[in-house]
């Protein structure tokens, strides 16, 4: 029986010692598990993290130290990411989920908001792009018509902006960021930011419904508002440097501007309103100068406007400076403006509303500004002069009614101490009425010391009469523009007759010239006691630029020489056909006709003398 008993005890012993393992076993793996991400955190383990949640990421990415458990948040810091170029792109002092790793992997669809502290980001652009866009363009789908769920807060960070090429650099400090979305479609990102720039600050808050294609940034629904307070537009050379844009601007913002846009609908619609004003403010653009730059000691603007489709409302637009003013208000249809009834349409603007533009520009300042480009007299100040105009359309009593003025005002200057004065430079008026019963008339009128101008007449027919002192006007402006070699002497008498019906426009044109003298222009002088121009065209005009010329002619005529051109068939002008069949005459004296070639072409090396009397057919293209 003892035998027996042991034999028993025997086999029933390794029961307990398995159980003993397999709690073991379990104790093992729940600890390993447990400790799992502590383990990673605090070996090169940590370096996968992010690499693996974001392998699209095309270069290194460094982790200093990390903090995870299944309880708690997790932590990364000292994180460093660099661009394609191996460089240190962004340096982040730390980034934190707010929920745990538990709550992180058993709701993995759900909202996870992030918070990034003490990020450092140098961002270095390149007219074909920068690094940011380099590391930020793999992640683009462009096949991907779902816009992701985001919650992220970026605080005390910094941005670095440069364009290395030129040294141009920017530093943005106190730098916020939070954007909002969740991942359910159809609802808005809401994203604002705020940094402090120098002495300056900016604000911004966007709310954006992107549309289903992404087309560009304005596409979608959104909302915009700007808020800046001394932010120095400078700093923003480096995003130029980017656009190809070689200008520079100098100026310290204050504004309060509020965009929205709608181009979900079938017709696009944007509304601006807001004000903005700077100190002083330097501009310098080649489009403007190549050597000299803009300068104002205020600029100041005013805007509440809305366009629709091709619909401009202008409730107001107010831009005010030292150195001009400019008013807008009124509503306009540039598709009107640019069809084949542009003329009607532009006079039948006041129907919406009243329009109105006017506005003055101080030549003193200006010249003072710009002397180089302007060509302003050495040893010449401008002191007093401006530039005014008015424009306005009203809708009067059964009837639309334009009246219009520019005026030059009298000019004053110093020139080596010694005064001058341009009493009366030049000034234009003019009127339009437009009856609803039909019968539009026209009238235009401008005055000056060297001119007289008039138009008279209406769409249907027009006529200008002119009559220009050249010897006046090159004495009056030689006193205060350096005009170099430039000589101009003479009495002109021109005029034109304009007749149109729907879209086929003719027009008669006649210039005399009483002892003209002409040099300067890069070739020999070119004087004659009388020279007679006639021109003669018959078209059909289009959209577009699209034309077809039916007949067409132009006759000089001078002493010893005639010169004529006219058209040799009928052509068309347009996108697809853009040459025109000429038959061009030339006849007279070769030893009077080349000097006046020799102004307009290089014929220097050149000789010729006798009578020439040519005919040839040509196209021109």
């Amino acid at each position: 029986m003892a035998t027996e008993q042991t034999t028993q005890d025997t086999q029933a012993a390794p029961k307990p010692r398995r159980r003993r393992r397999f709690l073991i076993a379990m104790v093992l793996l729940v600890g390993a598990v447990w400790f799992a991400p502590a383990i990673i955190a605090n070996t090169s383990l940590r370096q996968q993290l992010l690499p693996t949640l974001a392998p699209q990421y095309p270069a290194g990415i460094e982790v200093g130290s990390a903090s995870l458990s299944w309880t708690g948040p997790v932590v990364l810091r000292d994180v460093t990411f660099r661009d394609k170029q191996d460089a240190e792109f962004l340096r982040v002092a730390e980034i934190a989920t707010a929920e745990s790793l538990w709550q992180l992997i058993s709701n993995s669809a759900g909202m996870h908001p992030i918070t990034i502290k003490g990020a450092d980001a140098d961002v270095r652009f390149r007219t074909d792009g920068s690094n940011l866009e380099d590391v930020i363009m793999p992640f683009a789908d462009p096949t991907s018509t779902i816009w992701p769920g985001v919650a992220l807060e970026i605080t005390d960070s910094r941005l670095k902006m440069s364009a290395p090429a030129t040294g141009a650099e920017a530093i943005w400090t106190d730098l916020r960021v939070t954007v909002q979305k969740s991942h359910e479609q159809g609802v808005p990102y809401a994203i604002s930011a705020s940094a402090t720039v120098e002495n300056g600050t900016l604000q911004t808050e966007l709310s954006w419904l992107p549309p289903a294609e992404l087309t560009s940034p304005a596409a979608g629904n959104g909302k915009l508002a700007l808020q800046t307070k001394t932010f120095p537009l400078q700093t923003l050379k480096p995003i130029f440097e980017r656009m190809s844009l070689s200008d520079e601007l100098i100026a310290e913002l204050t504004s309060d501007v509020k965009t929205a846009w709608n181009t979900a609908g079938e017709v696009p619609e944007y509304q601006v309103a807001g004000e903005l004003q700077t100190g002083n403010l330097f501009i310098k653009s080649a489009a403007i100068s190549a050597n000299e730059q803009v300068q104002a000691d205020f600029l100041r603007c005013v805007v509440e406007t809305t366009i629709t489709g091709e619909q401009f409302n202008v409730a107001h637009l107010d831009i005010d400076s030292d150195l001009a003013k400019l008013r807008i208000e009124g509503e306009v249809n540039v598709a009107d403006l640019t069809g084949t009834n542009s003329t009607t349409a532009l006079l039948s603007l006041p129907k919406q509303r009243d329009f109105t533009l006017q506005g003055r520009l101080d030549l003193a300042k200006l010249a003072a500004t710009l002397p180089e480009t302007l060509r302003i007299r050495e040893g010449t100040k401008i002191t007093a002069g401006t530039v005014d105009w008015r424009l306005e359309g009203a809708k009067l009593d059964r009837a639309l009614g334009w009246f219009g003025q520019v005026s030059v005002s009298r000019l004053t200057a110093v020139h080596d101490g010694k005064s001058l004065n341009w009493e009366k430079p030049i000034s234009l008026d003019g009127e339009a009425t437009i009856p609803d019963a039909g019968g539009t008339t026209i009238r235009l009128n401008c005055e000056s010391d060297f001119l007289k101008a008039s138009v008279q007449g209406n769409p249907g027919k027009a006529t200008v009469q002119a009559e220009c002192d050249l010897d006046r006007l090159a004495a009056e402006v030689g006193r205060f523009l350096d005009l170099g070699e430039l000589e101009l002497a003479g009495k002109m008498v021109a005029s034109v007759d304009v007749t149109r019906k729907d879209n086929r426009v003719a027009a008669d044109a006649a210039m005399d010239i009483q002892k003209l003298h002409l040099a300067g222009l890069g070739g020999v002088a070119w004087d004659e006691s009388q020279l007679k121009l006639n021109c003669a065209v018959d078209a059909t005009v289009g959209s577009e630029a699209n034309a077809e010329f039916h007949q067409g002619s132009i006759q000089l005529a001078a002493t010893g020489y005639q010169l004529s051109a006219q058209l040799d068939s009928a052509a068309k002008w347009n996108a697809e056909s853009k040459s025109i069949p000429l038959e061009i005459a030339v006849r007279g004296d070769l030893t009077r006709i080349m000097p006046r070639l020799r102004t307009i072409m290089p014929l220097e090396d050149w000789q010729a003398d006798g009578e020439v009397q040519l005919q040839t057919h040509l196209t021109v293209s």
